[in-house]
């Protein structure tokens, strides 16, 4: 990883810039757009893929700054984690991610970081990746995600799910995350839709 991102169109916050500089300019974020724009907007992230030993220190500490401001300003976390299940949920423990409330976007992480999440109240949100080939670990966990703790999304431009693989990915296409992830839980596509729905509108406090 070479950079932990506060917002879409911000310029990315570097590893080795200064935590108190990550800080002010996460702050920028939230008092230009407010916090439920914020919300609903790039939100705070996250831990991405880098092998345990070689992930800087003050990444980390990058991690747990941004969960602690969430927690200052009032608002839920979007975590976006790659191959780091254990220090991811060790962290979202050890700060107390319950008191933010949040999800795990784009999940990619087995059954432990699921439950982990869920334990903290946490959200578990799937993309297209839940309708990739040897996918199973995922559809697994999202078999078990209660209904009122998943969401779905698209993460584009990148990860189209069949039937549209090498294409760019578009917001549409979520439509087949959730066709996806309805046949593997056994439930309507209408039903899994409504349920999507309250869940967004409850996490980011935003009416239907």
């Amino acid at each position: 990883m070479d950079a932990v991102h506060a917002e879409e169109d911000t310029a990315p916050v570097r590893e080795h810039e200064p935590v108190r500089i990550v800080r002010v300019r996460l702050l920028r974020v939230v008092q230009a757009r407010g916090p439920e724009e914020a919300a609903g907007g790039g939100r705070l992230r996250e831990l991405e893929r880098c092998p345990a030993e070689a992930r800087p220190v003050g990444e980390r500490e990058v991690f747990r700054r941004q969960i602690r401001l969430a927690r200052d300003v009032g608002l839920p976390i979007v975590v976006h984690t790659r191959e780091a299940d254990d220090e991811t949920a060790a962290i979202l423990e050890e700060e107390a991610a319950r008191e933010t409330g949040g999800v795990i976007h784009c999940f990619t992480g087995g059954l432990d970081l699921a439950r982990r999440s869920l334990d903290l109240g946490l959200l578990i949100s799937f993309s297209g990746i839940l309708a990739f080939p040897r996918s199973e670990v995922i559809q697994q966990v999202a078999r078990e995600v209660p209904e009122d703790r998943l969401l779905v999304e698209t993460d584009a431009p990148f990860l189209a799910p069949p039937p549209h693989r090498g294409k760019r990915n578009e917001p549409a296409f979520v439509l087949e995350v959730a066709r996806k992830l309805a046949a593997l839980r056994g439930v309507s596509e209408q039903g899994l839709a409504e349920a999507a729905q309250r869940n967004y509108a409850r996490l980011f406090r935003r009416a239907l």
